[in-house]
């Protein structure tokens, strides 16, 4: 394609994608479903776009840098203490899936090969569309971890998966599919060669960030990461996508801590929410322009995508409410609640990683019904059914903090960082003497000044508001069993404690935790006087 028609492709896209975003905030539509069905309206007129969806397209341009964007904002030490929850809902989540759309496509006549390819391709839920509500709706950290974790692992297990199936399903001349053992070990080896890169790539670029005190240097080298984490595993045989999301909790946990300035840390976070942005309003525009609703026509086709969702539908209630159901209200472990399997259920979003797994097939139909049909009426189902009820199920279930009080509270903490950041700023600038004294201290004292204010409403809302104070409570409490675990950790990797008392303190913490203590500690209690309200009992008792 010329680049003048690419650049004239891109271009117009942007410009709809900008005009959708000025409509989503009158109409409080999910932006990216809004996107979908701006571009299925565009895509009845021939030729909108000379820009053509591909699967390399989604996987090499547009995964890298929506995946490194979540990873970086992702919080590590929830994923470490959800690990186990992650991992059934990513492997055990996807079998069930598997299984359920496999048993209906079987149901169709397909053969057993044929059922398999289908039923991989249309497992991996969509960590983008999840994640874009998810931000929308100002989803807490614990439910967006889990989520967003076990759609991150399940598209690589997926794609791993859909390869093998492939090779069963469309056989080379004189090449032997792999059996049970060797899919495993396939499986390994693209897990481990992925993490490895990562970490490799998110380790050698925050080395080279903790050199610098330049921003634009620094957001290259980001760049460089998200692509090169990718690039570099996938030409190794192993997984791109956990790569990139193993550089960018690398860079987001650890890189922007400790080797950026606030400025650095401020323009990487604007930059990437930008990027994000841009590739989310290409990637949902472009899926809604491919899809041709023609092809809804053929009777046949429409009974596979019923089945398919159906069955769908089933798989997801199955691992909601089966295989979540040993940690909801369960001890020892980070509970789940149970307004979170609702959600776990409906939030199982099917997007572009189904899409780009379609148009990598070696032919376009299977068992006489064309795949790219089946499969984007189910995304279309799953991104426009689910996708727009998905945020009034939150609220309903009170898991947005869309709550005016919870936002009030949310508002003054914002400036309250803020504030802050200016202040450390301040100081950092004058000890470089890059600021003159007497500017430097009336700059403070202003500052200062407006911050004492902020944290008295703050402190007052947090007295006043239920809501608010125990949204607090959870949340420092998560904070405090998070460090007292790595503290006991710590000291038995030194030798300090033995592991059998570890192991006893780490589960005390966690046992205080899941039963809603005020916080956790070693005692699985706290002297009054951590909290605003056992403040208030301490003073009512001296009264």
């Amino acid at each position: 394609m010329p680049i003048e028609l690419t650049e004239q492709s891109i271009i117009l896209l942007l410009l709809v994608a900008a005009l959708v975003a000025v409509a989503v905030n009158r109409l409080r539509l999910p932006y990216t479903i809004a996107l979908t069905m701006v571009g299925l309206f565009l895509g009845f007129g021939s030729g909108f776009v000379d820009l053509q969806l591909t699967s390399e397209l989604i996987l090499l341009a547009f995964l890298p840098p929506l995946l490194f964007e979540g990873a970086i904002n992702m919080d590590l030490d929830d994923l470490r203490q959800r690990a186990l929850q992650v991992g059934v809902l990513a492997i055990g989540g996807t079998v069930v899936a598997t299984g359920f759309l496999a048993g209906a496509f079987l149901l169709l006549g397909f053969s057993m090969t044929e059922a398999a390819v289908l039923a991989v391709i249309l497992a991996p839920t969509d960590p983008v569309s999840v994640l874009a509500i998810f931000k929308e709706q100002g989803v807490g950290v614990g439910l967006r971890t889990l989520l967003e974790g076990e759609s991150i692992f399940n598209d690589a297990l997926a794609i791993v998966l859909f390869l093998i199936a492939v090779e069963f399903a469309f056989p080379e001349p004189g090449v032997t599919p792999p059996g049970l053992t060797g899919g495993l070990f396939e499986f390994g080896t693209e897990v481990g060669i992925g993490v490895g890169v990562g970490l490799v790539v998110g380790y050698v670029a925050h080395r080279l960030m903790a050199t610098l005190d330049d921003h634009l240097v620094e957001i290259t080298l980001s760049l460089v990461t998200a692509f090169g984490a990718y690039l570099v595993a996938d030409g190794l045989g192993g997984s791109g996508v956990i790569a990139t999301v193993a550089a960018g909790l690398l860079i987001g946990n650890y890189g922007t801590s400790f080797a950026m300035s606030a400025s650095s840390r401020l323009a990487l976070d604007q930059f990437w929410e930008v990027v994000a942005f841009l590739v989310n309003s290409i990637l949902f525009l472009l899926i809604g322009l491919e899809f041709e609703i023609a092809l809804l026509a053929d009777g046949p086709t429409l009974v596979a995508i019923g089945l398919a969702i159906v069955a769908m539908l089933a798989g997801r209630l199955v691992i909601a409410y089966g295989l979540l159901s040993p940690f909801v209200g369960a001890h020892g472990t980070m509970t789940v609640p149970k307004p979170w399997r609702p959600a776990v259920f409906w939030g199982g979003l099917r997007g572009s990683i189904p899409i780009a797994l379609a148009l990598s097939l070696p032919s376009r139909e299977v068992g006489g019904i064309n795949v790219l049909a089946l499969v984007f009426g189910v995304v279309l189902f799953s991104l426009l059914g689910q996708g727009l009820t998905f945020g009034p199920l939150l609220r309903r279930l009170g898991l947005s903090s869309i709550d005016p009080e919870q936002r009030q509270y949310e508002e003054a903490m914002a400036t309250s960082l803020v504030l802050q950041a200016t202040l450390d700023e301040l100081d950092r600038m004058q000890r470089r003497t890059e600021v003159e004294p007497q500017v430097h201290e009336a700059l403070r004292t202003d500052v200062e000044e407006r911050l004492a204010v902020i944290r008295e409403e703050m402190a007052t809302l947090t007295r006043d508001l239920d809501s608010v104070r125990g949204a607090r409570r959870q949340r420092l409490a998560r904070r405090l069993a998070s460090a007292q675990k790595r503290a006991l950790t710590d000291a038995g990797r030194r030798g300090a404690l033995s592991d059998e008392t570890v192991r006893d303190h780490v589960r005390r913490v966690d046992v205080a935790l899941a039963e809603g203590a005020s916080a956790p500690s070693i005692a699985a209690d706290l002297e009054p006087g951590l909290y605003i309200d056992a403040d208030d009992e301490v003073r009512s008792d001296d009264a």
